[in-house]
C-alpha cells in the first residue's frame, strides 16, 4: 500500500498490483490499475490489502492494466531525462544579471 506518486509507475513497469487512497491525484495517475481505500479507515486499507492478496484474477487484472496505464500516461526515462534536461539548460541560459546567485557569482570573480 503506498501514497506516494513515484511508486505507481515502478509497480506498474515491476507488475505489482497498487492499493492506494482513494484521492483524486490517485485515481488520475492510477486510472483503473489500482485498488483505491479510505486513507482514513485502516480497516478499508486492511481489506484493500486483503482483496488484492486473495483474488489472484484481480491481481493479474491490475498488473495488465498497470502495464497499460505506464505505456499511455509516463514518458519513457529518455524522454524524461530529454524534458529535464531541457529545462536545466533553459534555466541555466536564462539572464541572471538581477539575481542574487549572480550577485554572488560577480562578487567571487573579484
Amino acid at each position: 500500500m503506498e501514497c506516494s506518486t513515484a511508486v505507481y509507475p515502478e509497480s506498474f513497469m515491476a507488475s505489482v498490483p497498487v492499493v492506494t487512497s482513494d484521492l483524486p491525484f490517485a485515481r488520475e495517475l492510477c486510472q483503473k490499475a489500482a485498488v483505491f481505500v479510505s486513507p482514513f479507515a485502516e480497516q478499508d486499507a486492511a481489506a484493500g490489502l486483503c482483496r488484492v492478496l486473495d483474488d489472484a484474477d484481480l491481481r493479474a487484472t491490475l498488473s495488465a492494466t498497470g502495464r497499460e496505464v505506464l505505456k499511455d500516461r509516463y514518458c519513457s526515462a529518455d524522454e524524461k531525462w530529454r524534458a529535464q534536461a531541457a529545462m536545466l539548460e533553459e534555466v541555466v541560459s536564462r539572464d541572471h544579471s538581477g539575481s542574487r546567485s549572480a550577485d554572488i557569482g560577480r562578487a567571487a570573480r573579484g
